[in-house]
């Protein structure tokens, strides 16, 4: 079978792609000496990297010439959503806003508002505004009398400021995300689900991009797969069959691990007891013995054993 193809975003988050497959493990010295080459093998042969333009990323995923893809979210609210929408990798960080000059009311009278723009498709705002799209720079059109104000991508703010401009509000959040081909994610899916649980381990483990792992597992949940409600009950029917197996199975394939045990013995249980009572005791000038009987009466109740739920 022919390798995984994955198309990546070139410049920054093509570098930081990278990065992250050379964390997973993959050698991907083709692609750092690449040269003029757009294909590239990664590892001994595991997948082929195709290098494009961010719009043209989406298309080959939609065409199904490659099977994955690694592409902001702006690219994604502005050129479409045929294609299976994996994992927020955390990297590429920045926001839409939409900024004005400054000491300028926007919200004032009753006009239509006119908004400059590269991403005509991005704005979201239930507002009735006209919309202007700009291929250059956006920030000259409020200055020059075009528009009202700028929906762009927002990292530092530092030109905004330098041309007398101030962000009113925030509109979007944007970071790369793993895009699927549709029929490819049917076709390979444990291939595909295979490389998405390492990259979910790898950027819950790199803290600078500071990531809690729940947040990880809802986002891909909200945005994987339309089909969510006959794969949760399935999930939910081998659980309830097959009981702690399962549980530790589904934990290795969305956590990344397996957890070292499921259950807190009476033993346990009975040692935590009387290390809080000993720390209790300690904080405490009243009549110990009736506070250590009265504590561990109330914990005693909760039964020989505790079940931790994965």
């Amino acid at each position: 079978m022919k390798p995984l193809r994955i198309a990546l975003t070139k410049g920054r988050l093509e570098k930081t792609t990278i990065e992250l497959l050379e964390k997973i493990g993959y050698n991907c010295d083709e692609v750092k000496n690449k040269g003029r080459r757009l294909i590239l093998p990664i590892g001994n042969n595991d997948f082929e990297v195709v290098l494009a333009k961010a719009a043209d990323v989406i298309t080959y995923v939609e065409h199904g010439v490659c099977d994955l893809g690694v592409v902001g979210k702006d690219t994604i609210l502005e050129n479409g959503s045929s294609f299976y929408e994996l994992l927020d990798l955390g990297f590429g960080k920045c926001r839409f806003a939409l900024a004005t000059k400054k000491d300028t009311d926007f919200y004032s009278g009753y006009n239509t508002k006119t908004i400059a723009t590269k991403y005509p498709n991005v704005d979201d705002k239930d507002m009735d505004v006209r919309i202007i799209k700009i291929e250059g720079s956006v920030e000259l059109a409020p200055l020059v009398g075009l528009a009202d104000g700028i929906v762009d991508i927002v990292e530092t703010g530092s030109t905004l400021k330098a041309n007398g401009l101030e962000v009113i509000e925030w509109v979007c959040d944007i970071s790369a995300r793993l895009i699927a081909n549709t029929a490819s994610l049917k076709l390979r899916k444990a291939e595909i689900e295979e490389l998405q649980n390492k990259m979910i381990t790898t950027v819950v483990a790199d803290g600078k991009n500071e990531y809690e792992f729940i947040d990880l597992l809802k986002k891909r949940a909200q945005n994987s797969d339309k089909n969510v409600v006959p794969i949760v009950s399935e999930i939910i029917e081998n659980v309830a069959e097959n009981g702690d197996k399962a549980v530790k199975e589904y934990t290795v394939k969305f956590d990344g691990k397996a957890p070292e045990k499921v259950e807190i013995t009476s033993d346990e249980i009975d040692s935590l007891i009387e290390n809080a009572i000993r720390i209790i005791l300690k904080q405490s000038k009243k009549q110990p013995q009736i506070l250590q009987t009265s504590i561990k009466d109330r914990f005693s109740k909760a039964g020989s054993q505790q079940r931790i739920t994965a």
